[in-house]
């Protein structure tokens, strides 16, 4: 504790450890969160930041997940539906 302490006095991030996230799971990341949201994925945002095509990349499993009515698309956004929200832990493990 006297080393946290210590450490914040200094004006610095008291931090045990971090993690180098890579650009696959900078990917992964960013949909698992967008899809917790109304919102969703914005298919072109997400292209640009991460110079690659969300559909060739993913689009069998977004085919997937539109069919099973955890997904809809609207205006030009990825949504989460109501059931998607509900079942989200079960399908969204399937982006990582």
């Amino acid at each position: 504790m006297a080393s946290y302490l210590a450490t914040v006095e200094q004006g610095r991030l008291p931090l045990a450890e971090k993690e180098a996230i890579t650009s696959s799971l900078g990917r992964q990341e960013e949909l698992m969160l967008a899809f917790r949201l109304r919102q969703g994925v914005d298919p072109e945002a997400f292209g640009q930041r991460w110079s690659l095509d969300l559909w060739q990349a993913y689009g069998p499993l977004l085919e997937k997940h539109l069919s099973a009515g955890w997904l809809q698309e609207e205006r030009g956004r990825l949504q989460p539906t109501i059931e998607g929200w509900l079942a989200y832990n079960y399908w969204v493990q399937d982006y990582f």
